[in-house]
């Protein structure tokens, strides 16, 4: 990380692996840093589904002889999982008169609508696909979370679902715009070219300018070289009526 920005990092936590990526949300948030991390349910663990799963299910026995009772682990979900690992990474030791630094952490199932329109990085040092073996078994969050009591799987998967519908409308769209940008610029540098001297209208499709506005702009370089000896012409010129001019008062 080069530098801390006021704005939040959002990071896709689809194919990451849970504790390499802890540790370096951790890091960030230690640094002051605001994270955003979506799509926590295809986070990855290492190692088979069911060690996974007889791991997390002693967990959720885990209680205080105490306080049976205010020490019960709550339901689990996905976006819970990556908080509880940065928190073993010293997220939850803050110097006096600071604030904690998890309050500047955020989590998400799936991509809800204020970051589905933003930029999503990817951590390369936690991605499973290069630090996994490929023989290694694994497992995700959302798998996990379905088998223990987490209840909003199909719902999630449902809304990804249109969301990508979505996504894939929008950027169709993009690409025909791109298209007919580039074609348009080539047809206007055409009939700039041709009608450069009259001032002329220059119509394209959803697009209308005059020769007025290209010159102010600056227009082609034909046109710069004209204005160039143009103006040698006129400063020609008045050197050969100031030379007139003494001539005539001598």
């Amino acid at each position: 990380m080069t530098g801390i920005s006021s704005k939040p990092i959002i990071i896709d936590g689809q194919g990451h692996l849970l504790g390499r990526l802890s540790a370096l949300i951790a890091k960030t948030l230690l640094h002051g840093q605001r994270v955003v991390v979506v799509r926590c349910e295809g986070i990855c663990i290492s190692g088979s589904f069911f060690r996974s799963k007889l791991k997390y299910l002693s967990f959720l026995r885990k209680r205080c002889n105490r306080e049976p009772q205010a020490w019960a682990v709550p339901l689990p979900c996905p976006e819970q999982d990556p908080l509880a690992h940065s928190a073993g990474h010293g997220v939850l030791t803050r110097p006096s008169g600071a604030p904690w630094p998890w309050t500047g952490l955020k989590m998400f199932e799936g991509v809800p609508p204020p970051y589905d329109r933003k930029k999503r990085m990817v951590v390369p040092s936690a991605l499973r696909v290069l630090r996994l073996n490929p023989r290694r078994k694994y497992c995700t969050l959302g798998r996990l979370g379905h088998e223990v009591g987490w209840k909003y799987q199909n719902v999630i998967e449902s809304l990804e679902m249109k969301r990508k519908a979505k996504a894939a409308l929008y950027y169709k769209d993009k690409k025909r715009d791109r298209k007919l940008f580039a074609e348009a610029k080539v047809q206007l540098a055409k009939q700039i070219e041709t009608n450069a001297e009259s001032d002329s209208e220059l119509w394209l499709p959803g697009v209308m300018i005059t020769c007025s506005v290209i010159k102010l702009l600056g227009g082609t370089k034909k046109k710069k070289k004209k204005k160039k000896k143009k103006k040698k012409k006129k400063r020609k010129k008045k050197k050969k009526k100031k030379k007139k001019k003494k001539k005539k008062k001598k």
